[in-house]
């Protein structure tokens, strides 16, 4: 066997084998395996010094002897190298960046990925550039030749028929990756939806390839960089390698950028992204900013992410904070933003909705920039005042992504979207201490308000956001969320010195109440559902009646509710109701955050901080949880998880 002797000085040697059954194998003369009588799969046994300073000019003689005794007979076994020094010190998620130190040998490699989503800076936010930063330190003191090298594989994100070119323009070298022969929108006979361009590059001194993986990381290995590299019928694979500055003070980096060309077809006119909605800045436009940009966004997203931190800390505590660090960038990341021909600010999902998952999400956009909770709610309100909708409530949704044409994914429910939007309007006008966005509205609000108010306390058989736990009519939190949105409308009303509304439709919230209460009330806590007298689940909703300053529900409701929860408590929380003992994580935490007692916060949020630490489940921040073992149950990398911020609208 000949093989690179690079590969002995640099890396860890192993072997990999399985056999059946009485097994010896050696390496240059010397044993390196002795097994009895056994038959096993897939086992490594690493190559000890003393062997591997006789592999050191390259070269290997592999001696195997496999004795059958009986049943089955096989022997397999491979040499396999794998780098010997790097070692993952540290990893720290904040809110807009990941950083990760690795100890490289005597040299210590910092990684930064920096997603700068900040939300009052919509330019920045609506840029689809993310940076790779990383810094090398020799921890020696000494000299030392360090180069990075980076490998993208195209293939993954767009299968078949992909292109890629490597090319240079003023300054830049750039990577570019997408399908070939794309088509707008959807390809209806082969159901093709991808469409854009993925693309990495710099304007630092970088050398850069595409061919055979195996061959580019060899090459790499051997001289530090891709300089000479051949050219290679093979184009699957691109690469870009870098030399370091051990020692500087400032890192060295790439710029990850993804062209979508368009966002999504809204009622027949096809949107371009917020970045480029005049048609006019090209990819290279935007590398150029984003390169000229970068002190400046690095500078502000560690600012941002420590006051986050910060903030957080002093609202929940460490761990609540930690929680809101995680959530933050998942939320955000779903999210796409354009502008309709009316200069409307467009901010969506890919379903553009459901209404149900923009108001558990809406807590982290109220915090930071109610603009972009107008802009969620935008497309509603034009639905809906365009006579294309036609009932007196909200739709669920807009429709299947990217065709956006009205709502085709979810059938209407109608008490708990007029609630949603009606509570989240008047979140708004809570945050920006005027009521301009509803009065803008009005017309509509009224109608979903009018719509609440003859539904009346019990809601019937009325489908809820957590319907997948199963029907459940007459549910009081349901029935809850109804009446917080006719009191949220003349809490509206009053802003707005519509003092007759005011007055008629907080009166009427107030009754509400009094009936919910009563028909709820089970003794230590309040049911479900009305007519299920064992019953009992999160009312989560009521977290608006304090935040909007409501005062509807006594304080007695809430203590009670609480101190029920806390009788429930599973080793990772509480169930979200009788029927199962899953929980949501969102409402966990809008659970958590009825009362303002910082204790009871805790209480219930700390098993939920040990779920995220503990679970055993490899996916994004999931909102469907166990609570009675670590593992997911579903909804996993939703935006729903903005709603950890709800504490911090405090």
């Amino acid at each position: 066997m000949i093989f690179d002797p690079a590969l002995v000085k640099n890396k860890q040697l192993y072997l990999r084998y399985s056999h059946d059954d009485v097994f010896q194998l050696y390496v240059n003369g010397m044993q390196l395996v002795s097994t009895g009588y056994e038959w096993k799969s897939d086992l490594r046994v690493n190559i000890p010094d003393s062997i591997a300073e006789t592999m050191k000019d390259g070269k290997a003689v592999i001696a195997a002897h496999c004795e059958n005794r009986m049943g089955g007979a096989l022997v397999d076994f491979g040499l396999y190298a794998e780098l010997k020094e790097a070692k993952q010190t540290s990893v720290d998620v904040q809110a807009t960046q990941t950083h990760y130190t690795f100890e490289c040998g005597d040299v210590e490699l910092k990684l930064t990925f920096t997603a700068p989503y900040l939300l009052d800076d919509l330019k920045t936010l609506a840029r689809p550039v993310n940076y790779i930063s990383y810094q090398a330190k020799a921890l020696d003191g000494k000299e030392h030749d360090v180069a990075v090298y980076f490998e993208i594989d195209p293939h993954k994100a767009f299968r078949a028929g992909q292109s890629t070119q490597m090319y240079e323009k003023d300054g830049l070298a750039l990577m570019k990756t997408g399908q070939e022969n794309q088509k707008l929108w959807v390809d209806k006979e082969k159901g093709e939806r991808s469409w854009g361009y993925f693309y990495l590059g710099t304007k630092d001194d970088v050398t850069c390839a595409q061919g055979d993986a195996a061959e580019m990381r060899a090459y790499f290995m051997k001289e530090g960089d891709l300089k000479q590299m051949r050219k290679s019928a093979e184009k699957r694979y691109a690469a870009f390698a870098q030399k370091l500055d051990v020692d500087s003070d400032f890192p060295q980096h790439l710029t990850a950028a993804f062209d979508g060309l368009y966002t999504m077809a809204y009622f027949g006119e096809d949107l371009r992204p917020y970045w480029n909605k005049d048609g006019k800045t090209s990819i290279e436009d935007l590398y150029a900013e984003a390169e000229k940009d970068y002190k400046e966004v690095m500078a502000k997203c560690y600012a941002f992410d420590r006051q986050l931190m910060a903030d957080a800390y002093l609202a929940g505590g460490k761990e609540y904070a930690e929680l809101c660090a995680l959530a933050y960038r998942q939320s955000v990341s779903a999210f796409q933003m354009s502008e309709d021909s009316d200069g409307e600010l467009l901010y969506f999902t890919p379903q553009v909705g459901p209404v149900d998952e923009y108001y558990p999400a809406s807590p982290l956009y109220l915090r930071y920039n109610p603009d972009l909770v107008k802009a969620m709610l935008n497309p509603f309100f034009y639905y809906s005042e365009s006579g294309k909708w036609g009932k007196p409530f909200p739709p669920h949704d807009l429709g299947g992504y990217p065709i956006v044409n009205g709502q085709t994914i979810g059938g209407d429910m109608p008490v708990e979207e007029a609630g949603n939007g009606l509570i989240m309007t008047a979140a708004i006008a809570k945050m920006e201490k005027n009521a301009s966005y509803a009065e803008k509205h009005w017309k509509t609000l009224t109608q979903w308000a009018e719509y609440l108010l003859e539904n009346g306390t019990d809601t019937g058989d009325q489908i809820t956001t957590d319907n997948f736990a199963g029907d459940c009519p007459h549910h009081a939190n349901l029935s809850a969320k109804g009446i917080l949105g006719i009191a949220a409308y003349a809490r509206l009303a009053e802003m707005l010195n519509k003092k007759e509304e005011a007055k008629k439709y907080m009166n009427a919230a107030s009754e509400m109440a009094k009936e919910w209460e009563m028909a709820a009330y089970a003794g230590d806590h309040y049911r479900l559902a009305f007519d299920q007298l064992d019953s009992w689940g999160m009312k989560y909703n009521l977290v608006w009646d304090r935040l909007l300053g409501l005062n509807l529900f006594p304080e007695r409701v809430i203590q009670k509710e609480t101190d029920f929860y806390l009788a429930k408590m599973n080793e990772f929380g509480c169930p979200l109701d009788s029927r199962h003992s899953y929980t949501k994580a969102d409402w966990t935490v809008w659970t958590a955050s009825l009362s303002d007692d910082r204790m009871q916060f805790r209480k219930l949020m700390l098993p939920l901080y040990k779920f995220m630490n503990e679970t055993t489940d490899r996916t994004p921040m999931a909102d469907l949880i166990n609570t009675d073992k670590a593992t997911i149950v579903g909804f996993a990398g939703r935006s729903v998880v903005g709603a950890y911020f709800i504490r911090l609208l405090e």
